[in-house]
């Protein structure tokens, strides 16, 4: 039995990068709010949108147990027009219909926040426009939300593709985001160094950081002994096999094989 492993499982791995996710700042607590409406097509079309439901929904479910949600997907072909939205019925106040077309994720998420974020999400964008961080953090599942209105993704002025020739459940970051002072900043400190990706490799990680160089050693030597035995058995298993299968005599070697095989049994 090979030695139990000192890594995490990568279930527990999974979660906690899902925890991460749903505890992300900001917190995306609803005020005032009885219930969700969303209606959009299940393909097709309405990329925002449904890139919405898929990453920013269930945060807003994780921060508001009590709050109703209802998504209604329907099928749509290329050639219909009908717009996805979303109704937000308040508990005091008539309801609002967020236009969902043909807008980034981050941008649906910032109008809902503005309707129903009461005083934390005032000030979240406060600060964010006193340091010049984005509202929602800048990574390739969320587009980062500017304070400045933003252009939509089929907007002229947008040097990418539309949306429509993007994957369904994916969007590219939002390009017409005005850039802010710390991430110029950040940016021309890797340009300066010379940083061609925002990943390092495996040996800059293990020269970051000596005391993972052993861990990962040990990993691959397990890996190796691992798949050698694998390899042993298999080949124990066919020697095995091949002596279970006897050969059928051969006819004409020798008379007596012959005589033997031909004589009736007693």
């Amino acid at each position: 039995m090979p030695p139990r492993s000192e890594t995490l499982p990568g279930g527990i791995l999974k979660l906690t990068k899902l925890l991460e996710h749903l505890n992300a700042s900001p917190k995306l607590s609803l005020f005032g709010v009885k219930r969700l409406r969303v209606s959009l097509a299940s393909q097709n079309d309405h990329f925002g949108a449904r890139h919405f439901v898929k990453e920013d929904l269930p945060r807003i479910r994780w921060a508001n147990p009590n709050l109703e949600i209802h998504v209604h997907r329907e099928m749509k072909s290329p050639k219909e027009q009908w717009k996805a939205h979303m109704e937000v019925e308040l508990q005091n106040g008539p309801p609002k219909k967020l236009d969902m077309q043909d807008k980034w994720s981050s941008t649906i998420l910032k109008e809902l926040m503005d309707i129903a974020g009461g005083e934390p999400w005032k000030r979240h964008v406060q600060t964010c426009a006193s340091t010049g961080a984005p509202l929602f953090p800048s990574t390739p599942l969320a587009p980062a939300a500017s304070l400045s209105p933003s252009a939509s993704p089929s907007s002229p002025s947008s040097p990418t593709s539309s949306p429509s020739s993007s994957s369904p459940d994916t969007l590219p970051l939002d390009p017409s985001s005005t850039p802010t002072p710390h991430l110029l900043a950040k940016a021309a400190k890797s340009a300066k160094e010379g940083s061609t990706s925002a990943l390092p490799t495996l040996d800059e990680f293990l020269e970051k950081y000596p005391q993972k160089r052993e861990e990962h050693l040990r990993v691959v030597r397990e890996r190796v002994e691992r798949k050698e035995m694998a390899r042993e058995r298999a080949k124990v298993k066919a020697q095995a096999k091949g002596k279970d299968v006897v050969p059928p005599p051969t006819a004409g070697v020798g008379a007596g094989a012959g005589q033997e095989a031909a004589a009736p049994p007693p």
